[in-house]
């Protein structure tokens, strides 16, 4: 049997081979240069980690003192702070109680369709207001999904100016007052308004709630009643703060 068949087919094998050798280190080359170079996985602000999130809304400086605060990292709510909601649906698909039905979402934080990155807590000890988890101001900051969810937040809160929830036994007003829709400058927007609720057997008390897009992140935070003055501080400082860490 000749032996030149099996030297040829030994060249063959040594060339493949060689060529493999060069072409592996020329992809991993590539696939580097590629990761080196990507865009960011997230556009604007919302690139960012939530620890980095977690520093625009801290500035201790603008803080009020004597205050108990509490810091939190990957919040992860799906903005669901505020008041209890009552879920339960009638036969019509309403939710039992709170005309228009439609309007319920306003009853603590509406949602833009966010879920929180970082948060801030603060509860006044010397002068606290009404509030179940003793936080008289929240401050959230979340990175933006959907561009709609905004607008869409703005058009319901500015829909929705009363609201009424009734039991057998029980009637409770709810007005909203809107306190200012602004563009600060870029593609910021500023959203402030309150809600003032009305129960038939006790005095009446406003929460506020402030909310604020730009570049890719979303602001939102509540404040208890007798803290309005405060929590306009914190907002304003943290949205300077955010547009002046925007790209």
């Amino acid at each position: 049997m000749s032996r030149r068949p099996w030297l040829l087919t030994l060249a063959l094998w040594v060339i493949a081979l060689s060529a493999l050798a060069l072409t592996v280190p020329a992809l991993s080359t590539g696939h580097r240069r590629a990761e080196a170079g990507s865009e960011p996985l997230a556009p604007g602000l919302a690139a960012l980690g939530d620890l980095e999130l977690l520093d625009l809304l801290v500035h201790p400086a603008a803080l009020p003192e004597g205050w108990w605060w509490s810091f939190t990292p990957e919040a992860g709510g799906v903005e669901d702070f505020g008041y209890y909601r009552d879920q339960v649906i009638d036969r019509n698909g309403a939710i039992v109680g709170y005309r228009p039905a439609d309007c319920a979402g306003l009853i603590g934080m509406v949602t833009t369709g966010t879920i929180d990155a970082a948060e801030i807590s603060g509860y006044d000890p010397v002068h606290p207001g009404d509030s179940y988890d003793r936080k008289d101001i929240r401050l959230a900051l979340a990175r933006e999904f959907d561009p709609a969810g905004f607008a869409d937040m703005v058009a319901m809160v500015s829909r929705c100016r009363h609201l009424t929830f009734d039991t057998s036994r029980y009637h409770t007003g709810y007005t909203v007052d809107i306190l200012e829709d602004s563009h600060p400058g870029g593609d910021t927007r500023l959203f402030r308004y309150s809600v003032t609720t009305r129960p038939e057997d006790t005095d009446a008390s406003t929460r506020y709630y402030a909310y604020a897009r730009s570049a890719h992140v979303i602001l939102r935070g509540t404040a208890t009643d007798g803290h309005q003055g405060e929590f306009d501080t914190l907002v304003t400082d943290t949205v300077a703060r955010i547009r002046a860490a925007a790209p």
